[in-house]
């Protein structure tokens, strides 16, 4: 599988890329490799696909070592990104992160006024 989702990838198929990525991340049938896997969720997430914006969405939310440094308003930005296509996780993880009270930045108050204004948190349909 990793083949051809590389063939595809290399063609700029986000979906690919996001699968490519899943697999670099986890060590899915290649070796283990965080870096390549951000980077293949940031050219994803360049044609706005949902999926990987919500796992850079994470990797920032946590930092990743010898990745990227813990963003939290990245994440909450990526998060956004996603959850604003409908994405369902993206949705769960910014509610999550509404009633926690423990972030560094803008912190549960905030994103509780800004959310529900903007989007419903699941879609209805």
């Amino acid at each position: 599988a990793c083949k051809y989702y590389q063939l595809a990838a290399d063609q700029g198929y986000a979906t690919a890329q996001c699968n490519l990525a899943y697999m670099y991340d986890y060590g899915f049938g290649v070796k283990q490799d965080k870096a390549l896997a951000f980077k293949l969720y940031l050219l994803a997430s360049e044609q706005g696909a949902p999926r990987a914006h919500c796992n850079i969405g994470e990797i920032y939310l946590k930092g990743e070592a010898n990745v990227v440094k813990k963003n939290e308003a990245l994440a909450i930005k990526h998060y956004h990104l996603a959850a604003a296509q409908d994405y369902d996780r993206a949705q769960k993880q910014l509610e999550a992160i509404y009633k926690d009270d423990t972030l560094s930045i803008i912190g549960g108050q905030y994103l509780a006024q800004e959310w529900p204004k903007s989007q419903p948190m699941i879609n209805p349909h």
